[in-house]
């Protein structure tokens, strides 16, 4: 059983076609079970497509899951994906189940899979814009990209989309699967240490 959702990552990064500084979308696939991230993938706004190679990615990694758990939104119901006759899932033979709208609780696990995955990459950058950001570093940062971008077209906060995806895998995922998970059991590591067990 797997769980995804899409997120807007709260970083700027340069746009792969045009270069200039926007926020991509991306969206992870998540075994409910171990907690591993076991497929990701990264877009230019929020639609079906991404959600199907991040489950493409998945299904390449760790085989086809029974069951796909989602929010409602558009990526994730699109007839392409969705439908129960010629979608995607139906067509791989995954059940897909949606929670209700609005309730975030009830898909506790991949909202704090956000958190510890894709905020705390975001944070790892100069052009962090999340919630919890300084209003006043947000500001300067923000004048300095767009004064840049004005004049040269981009910016050198903004990381280049083939280096962001590298990014991504290093420091979101394969980080995320690394460290060890409270909601996972506990072992004894190498070290003779009591720790919970990482997603890995």
């Amino acid at each position: 059983v797997v769980t995804t959702d899409g997120h807007s990552f709260k970083a700027k990064v340069a746009h792969p076609v045009h270069g200039k500084p926007f926020k991509p979308e991306v969206c992870a696939v998540v075994d409910v079970a171990t907690r591993r991230a076991l497929g990701w993938s990264a877009g230019l706004s929020e639609s079906a497509s991404t959600v199907a190679d991040a489950l493409r990615h998945a299904i390449q990694h760790a085989g086809l899951p029974a069951m796909l758990y989602a929010d409602p939104g558009s990526g994730n119901t699109a007839l392409v994906n969705s439908h129960p006759s010629y979608g995607r899932y139906a067509r791989m033979g995954i059940t897909f189940s949606t929670g209700l709208p609005g309730r975030t609780q009830a898909r506790g696990l991949i909202e704090r899979f956000q958190k510890s995955c894709w905020i705390r990459a975001a944070k790892r950058l100069p052009t962090y814009c999340g919630a919890d950001m300084d209003g006043t570093t947000l500001y300067k940062t923000t004048r300095l990209i767009d004064s840049e971008v004005r004049s040269t077209g981009t910016s050198r906060l903004v990381i280049p989309w083939g280096m962001f995806l590298a990014f991504l895998q290093e420091a979101a995922i394969d980080a995320y699967n690394q460290r060890p998970h409270s909601a996972l059991p506990k072992i004894t590591d190498g070290q003779g240490r009591r720790r919970h067990m990482s997603p890995d």
